[in-house]
């Protein structure tokens, strides 16, 4: 059984970065700059919508209107604020709580 709860968790995960891609391929932007939790939430609340499409034109309508809000799911272009990605250990966490003072 764990075996398909890894399995599913997996699929989930390369749904969600298959949409980040082809929304940002489709609106010229880079990936990177995609909320994986944003862009997660949007496919979870337009699935219910993706499965009960009547037909394959109301179905791709949709997908193409998942992928226009998945654009929205941006991170802040702020430039006051680092990115943590590049750090590790204490100096992670001490510039995250230093990139919320700044506000």
């Amino acid at each position: 059984m764990m075996g398909k709860e890894i399995l599913m968790a997996v699929s989930a995960y390369d749904l969600v970065r298959a949409v980040m891609c082809l929304a940002a391929q489709r609106n010229r932007i880079d990936p990177r700059q995609l909320s994986f939790t944003q862009v997660l939430n949007v496919v979870d609340a337009a699935w219910g919508k993706l499965i009960a499409a009547p037909s394959k034109q109301h179905h791709d309508q949709e997908f193409f209107r998942v992928l226009d809000l998945a654009t929205h799911a941006l991170f802040p272009s702020d430039a006051n604020i680092v990115s943590t990605h590049a750090y590790s250990g204490d100096a992670a966490a001490s510039i995250a709580s230093e990139r919320w003072k700044t506000k």
